[in-house]
């Protein structure tokens, strides 16, 4: 690994034994903020925007698949796991690369940029950069971990917008299925 990702990993995480009250937030920051996502889609569900839905939907279910194959085919060890830092939070000792909860944000991001969502999409940037900041202070992932979730989601995301979704408003116009990805 290389000694960059450590020293910025050591610079970051090295601040959890100083402050109570930054140790609280950030936990709470890379443990909850994604449940924003599930709420948003339940939100475009009561508007009746389905076709908003499936497409941030399967944006950020692209993004984690690929991100739980590269998990499986390819495992580099936690920070805590290689007895590195300070672990606020204790986790389990699957693969670092990509970060889940960054991957989630950031597709949720680029997607809702995708759909001309602008306020939203630059909201959840921040807090997906958040998210990823938090991750690396409570000692569950490198820095490095967090730059591959913010390329798996964002690269996802594109590739479903430019393919994948357009083959989904095929298939479901052909099966007469297109009445739900209708603009509302």
């Amino acid at each position: 690994m290389s000694k960059l990702n450590i020293a910025v990993f050591n610079a970051i995480n090295g601040l959890a034994g100083t402050h109570r009250e930054l140790n609280i937030f950030m936990i709470l920051l890379a443990k909850y903020i994604v449940f924003l996502i599930p709420a948003y889609l339940t939100y475009l569900l009561s508007k009746k925007q389905f076709k908003e839905f499936l497409f941030i939907g399967s944006s950020i279910f692209i993004a984690l698949a690929m991100g739980y194959i590269t998990k499986q085919l390819y495992y580099h060890p936690r920070p805590f796991a290689m007895g590195i830092g300070i672990d606020l939070v204790k986790d389990d000792y699957t693969s670092s690369i990509p970060s889940n909860h960054t991957t989630a944000m950031f597709a949720f991001a680029t997607a809702l940029l995708l759909d001309k969502r602008r306020f939203w999409g630059i909201t959840a940037i921040f807090l997906g950069l958040l998210t990823g900041i938090a991750r690396v202070y409570i000692g569950v992932h490198f820095p490095l971990d967090i730059v591959f979730g913010i390329l798996f989601g964002t690269i996802f995301s594109i590739i479903n917008y430019l393919w994948v979704f357009p083959l989904i408003e095929l298939f479901a116009k052909r099966l007469g299925f297109d009445i739900f990805l209708r603009r509302s």
